[in-house]
């Protein structure tokens, strides 16, 4: 039996024994920050050692009328999620309308790998992790923005949000984020910086990144679909990474390896990949 939970009075940290291990999302927040943007649900997989059915609960972020992302999968006790629980929520998404259903494990392990081979899930892409470190080269022309200006958030994040959150509808659907989760990435940024029409103050592209005491990730950039082409986001990046290289050792960034555009342009810019990797998977249902 499927039935809906109220994500308000869902508590992760007593469902999940293990999250690393049994937490799948797309995003790059804790399980309580996300909650809010899915459906939760509770079902009964089968457990065939002991002729019974064991509760678990989990999460589906719809991205379009027929694909969700599987955001979360745990039952109670210690473990892998089963290949029983897995056909599960196959089984409810097809129930629920969704023709597709995306999954990216949060930790790199081959038993969850082999799991989801062996059921509808197949890998279609890899998010991978780029790197640079200040004795890299690059390829260095200028970074003149023309009718642009490359300049700080203003200091009320608030006042951006919605601005550059239509900026965000430029990714594919599966990679858009809610109002609530540019929001949640907006203030959790340590660095905000936006491209702007010089005349009108209107945002072409944004740039989020987090930063520790030696080190900065690159969490997210978008430029808007007229402006592609043109070398802005190179540019952009470049000038990012000047503007704090006296400070910082280590640039990194995730992208996938199907984004082939994103891939070059880092590698043009000096970031080198590491071998390290996750397995993006997607099961038509």
């Amino acid at each position: 039996m499927l039935r809906s939970c109220s994500p308000e009075n869902f508590d992760p940290a007593g469902l999940f024994n293990d999250p690393d291990e049994a937490y799948f999302h797309p995003g790059w927040y804790r399980a309580n920050d996300y909650i809010f943007e899915c459906r939760c649900y509770q079902a009964e997989a089968p457990e065939s050692e002991r002729n019974r059915t064991v509760p678990f609960t989990f999460g589906l972020k719809q991205v379009t009328e027929t694909a969700a992302w599987i955001e979360f999968a745990a039952a109670p006790g210690s473990g892998l999620v089963t290949a029983a629980e897995v056909l599960t929520i196959r089984d409810a998404c097809r129930a629920l309308g969704i023709r597709e259903c995306l999954i990216l494990p949060r930790r790199r392990n081959f038993l969850i790998d082999i799991l989801l081979r062996t059921l509808p899930f197949r890998p279609i892409d890899r998010l991978i992790t780029l790197y640079r470190s200040q004795a890299q080269p690059e390829d260095r022309p200028g970074t003149d923005f023309g009718p642009l200006e490359y300049r700080p958030c203003a200091p009320d994040r608030r006042t951006e949000s919605r601005r550059l959150h239509a900026i965000d509808r430029s990714f594919p659907p599966i990679w858009r984020l809610t109002p609530f989760e540019f929001d949640l990435a907006l203030n959790a940024a340590s660095i905000v910086r936006i491209l702007a029409a010089r005349d009108s103050g209107e945002a072409a592209a944004y740039l989020l990144a987090t930063r520790d005491e030696f080190s900065m990730h690159i969490d997210r950039v978008a430029l808007i679909p007229e402006m592609r082409g043109m070398g802005l986001g190179t540019k952009m990046i470049r000038r990012f990474v000047d503007e704090f290289s006296h400070e910082i050792d280590i640039f990194t960034v995730n992208t996938y390896e199907k984004n082939t555009a994103a891939v070059r342009m880092y590698k043009k810019l000096g970031f080198i990949e590491e071998s390290e990797s996750w397995r993006l998977y997607a099961a038509h249902v």
